[in-house]
């Protein structure tokens, strides 16, 4: 059985990746059992219908290649209320509920988050309906897509050079995608016990310099880029492991 279902994922990510689907002639699914597949980093428009609540949710399902981040933007116009955006996993467990901010500038209700997936299957539920006691979807038109991110790459080209007063510079290569990186340093170059870790903010400073170590001392040092997903920190790979001997 899981076998079959590891084919059978492998299959559906084939799909999605050579095949795109015109929403004009491929509609949405208005449930999760007969959702539309569609494909990553593709944008899609239809519309919603105006009435009563129940039967003018958008389902559509998308499959994540790996274990990584999606951006979903979506924009809803012609509308006299906000966007809904529900995210699914593939048991119909609702695991992100995301809501649209009204755009003065563009005149619509604006989705634009970036969320954390597993590898796998999931169905994403596109309405607007009222929370007032009204009970109603107001229908309008509006533009998505779900567009994977790639993975942070680790950082290459980590340079130490050993500063007076005990200090230890480190630099390295930018990272696409980073909004900052984190530094370890130890005694020991399996980093059983740190000596010292540091968060550096920002996505293009690409050098620091920690102090207060020993004097005649060897140091390893590593880094790793971070982005911020849902205001929690998701780290990429570590460097390869430098060495330097403290002045």
């Amino acid at each position: 059985m899981k076998k079959l279902t590891s084919i059978l994922l492998s299959a559906i990510i084939m799909l999605t990746a050579v095949v795109g689907f015109d929403l004009a002639a491929y509609a949405a699914g208005t449930s999760a059992s007969d959702a539309q597949l569609i494909s990553l980093n593709t944008e899609y428009s239809d519309t919603l219908q105006s009435g009563k609540l129940g039967k003018q949710f958008n389902f559509y399902q998308f499959v994540m290649p790996e274990t990584g981040n999606a951006k979903i933007k979506l924009d809803l116009y012609d509308s006299v209320y906000k966007s809904f955006c529900n995210i699914y996993d593939s048991d119909g467990k609702e695991i992100y509920d995301l809501r649209g901010i009204y755009n003065r500038a563009f005149d619509c209700y604006k989705i634009d988050s970036e969320v954390a997936l597993n590898k796998g299957i999931y169905y994403i539920s596109i309405s607007n309906y009222s929370i007032d006691g009204f009970n109603l979807n107001y229908g309008g038109t509006y533009y998505f897509s779900v567009n994977y991110m790639q993975k942070l790459t680790k950082p290459l080209n980590l340079k130490l050079s050993a500063q007076k007063g005990a200090k230890i510079k480190a630099k390295w290569d930018s990272v696409n995608g980073a909004n900052g990186y984190q530094i370890y340093y130890s005694r020991n170059k399996n980093f059983k016990k740190l000596s010292a870790k540091k968060i550096v903010k920002g996505g293009k400073k690409t050098s620091y310099v920690g102090k207060n170590f020993t004097k005649g001392r060897k140091y390893y040092v590593k880094v790793r880029a971070y982005k911020i997903v849902n205001g929690k920190k998701v780290y990429g790979k570590w460097s390869s492991v430098k060495s330097v001997k403290c002045k």
